[in-house]
């Protein structure tokens, strides 16, 4: 059986790391030492980006300004779907409306959006027609 060795590293790489050396040609593994513990923030971060906590936080801070923006006439029988890449999609409950929406009234929804709410930084809109809000409400 082949002997493998453990040796601790001051290289430019990370100190503290070890070393396995297995008698095999050009074959290092490095496992990282448990003297580098992880930021709670860092934590913290990642298990709320997993688990979508800050997305359903920002989805309702989006349909709060989608309804300051359109008002209350469109906003009831639209939904923000989500906003991905500066791309705020809104679902519209019939094609009539979303004709509107798309050919007349984008350019100054779009315009509203970016000069009230420029940290949100929205840079254009879709629509989609959402059969599945004809009895909702937004």
């Amino acid at each position: 059986m082949s002997s493998c060795r453990f040796r601790e590293t001051s290289s430019p790489q990370r100190a503290g790391d070890l070393q396995l050396h297995v008698p095999v040609p050009h074959l290092l593994i490095l496992v990282p030492s448990m003297s580098d513990p992880t930021p709670l923030s860092s934590v913290l971060s990642e298990l709320i980006a997993k688990k979508g906590i800050a997305r359903v936080q920002g989805n309702a801070q989006l349909i709060g300004i989608w309804k300051s923006v359109a008002g209350e006439r469109i906003s009831s029988r639209t939904k923000v779907l989500g906003l991905k890449r500066g791309m705020l999609e809104v679902g519209v409950d019939n094609s009539a409306l979303m004709n509107e929406l798309a050919s007349f009234q984008k350019t100054a929804l779009l315009y509203k959006l970016q000069k009230e709410h420029p940290e949100q930084k929205i840079s254009d809109l879709r629509f989609k027609l959402r059969s599945d809000l004809n009895s909702k409400t937004n």
